[in-house]
């Protein structure tokens, strides 16, 4: 999954700024309307016990995968001022008729994945499937400029995704199609999916997703290009990762529900490790080392990254957290925290935008409003388990001495 990232200074240098807002555009509108394709029915795919009803919770969401594409394809291509709320400043252009083919594609990335979720024994398959996708975008985004003048980002991500598919479907088995009425019934049963998941899955994808709608209006293309960078550099493989540890996480408390406390405690102690110690190196590595590889025209980017490290750190541990929303069966609280993250993440960039502020400090004010929401998070999820935060701390108490020494250090050097 770190092949694209790795390869970065590579496809930095093969693709142009306007490119990666392209890219930034059409990734943050797929990754906003995929929570609502199955209207988030796959979230329910692992929790049933009984083949038949985890057999028939992937049909509902297949199902609804493929009427909600059509129908938010013909909404977004009917509506044109609709359209305009993501790509203000219209650098799509003629891929935006490509997104019917990510919905589905992407869509069905997600049901497959919640339905390794279900079997322990196919989480190899999942991870085998991430990897064969990350290798198959990898590849196709470095040689397809070579057949292409433009879009070999884009194409890349459809790739990617479509080999995803293709890896997982080898030991996947949907079982007997099942009636109009058993999948109804299904629907009713896990509706509290549909009650609580999906307004805050919506929320959820939407406080990742507007910054770039919102930086694009105001900023244009040459910000949102360089914005977008920078999510690849630093905060996109962190949320990848974060994702998958997410799911190893489900894993174990699936598997261990009266140990949730114990659980929790053990894997938010070893984030926390390597989120201090990652951070301490980060301060004095990112700018040289980020210019040096990606190349002097990202440098923006790279500052941005630079900017934006506490937020990533904290999204870091805070994303595989989130399952506690399900795990605890309280996505009302999950509702909740979605909708202070999406305020306190986008009103600063609102601000900024209002007040005309210089991108640096617009950054800044994200950040800000980023940790702040991370923050909440870890408040919430605090009254599903309770973690002892004191004593996690006082365990990596040296890490976090040698963070605080890092960025004395660093600021006494260069400020």
């Amino acid at each position: 999954m770190a092949l694209p990232t790795l390869l970065l200074p590579v496809f930095s240098r093969l693709y142009s700024v306007t490119e990666f807002a392209q890219i930034g555009v059409f990734t943050s509108i797929v990754s906003l309307l995929t929570p609502l394709l199955s209207l988030h029915f796959q979230q329910a795919i692992p929790v049933p016990k009984d083949t038949k009803t985890f057999q028939g919770l992937t049909q509902l969401s297949a199902w609804l995968l493929v009427l909600m594409s059509l129908l938010f394809s013909l909404l977004l291509f009917l509506f044109p001022s609709l359209f305009k709320l993501f790509d203000a400043a219209e650098v799509l252009g003629d891929f935006k008729y490509y997104l019917p083919l990510a919905f589905l594609i992407f869509g069905a990335t997600q049901i497959l994945s919640h339905w390794a979720l279900f079997d322990n024994q196919k989480l190899k398959s999942l991870a085998n499937s991430k990897s064969v996708g990350a290798l198959t975008q990898a590849t196709s985004r470095y040689l397809l400029p070579q057949l292409w003048q433009s879009g070999g980002l884009i194409y890349s991500f459809l790739l990617g995704g479509c080999a995803q598919i293709l890896t997982m479907l080898k030991s996947f088995r949907l079982g007997s199609i099942q009636s109009f009425a058993e999948l109804k019934s299904l629907a009713w049963s896990y509706r509290s999916f549909l009650g609580f998941g999906l307004p805050s899955g919506l929320l959820f994808a939407l406080s990742t997703a507007a910054p770039v709608f919102i930086i694009a209006g105001g900023y244009g293309d040459e910000i949102l290009g360089q914005f977008s960078m920078a999510l690849r550099i630093g905060a996109l493989p962190g949320f990848l990762l974060a994702s998958a540890l997410g799911q190893v996480y489900f894993t174990k408390c699936k598997e261990s529900p009266t140990e949730l406390a114990s659980v929790t405690a053990r894997f938010v102690s070893g984030k926390i490790k390597v989120i201090l110690l990652g951070l301490s190196l980060a301060v004095f590595l990112v700018k040289p080392l980020g210019v040096l590889i990606i190349g002097v025209d990202w440098r923006l980017a790279v500052e941005m990254v630079f900017i934006l490290l506490p937020a990533m750190a904290l999204s870091f541990l805070i994303i595989p957290l989130s399952n506690l929303f399900e795990i605890g069966k309280r996505q009302d609280l999950g509702f909740w925290y979605a909708l202070l993250a999406l305020l306190l993440r986008i009103t600063p960039i609102i601000i900024g935008i209002w007040l005309e502020l210089d991108i640096y400090t617009l950054m800044i004010a994200y950040s800000i409003g980023h940790v702040l929401s991370s923050v909440v998070g870890l408040i919430i999820t605090q009254r599903i388990v309770r973690v002892m935060w004191s004593k996690i701390l006082k365990d990596n108490g040296i890490y976090l001495l040698l963070l605080i020494f890092c960025i004395s250090l660093y600021f006494s050097l260069f400020n």
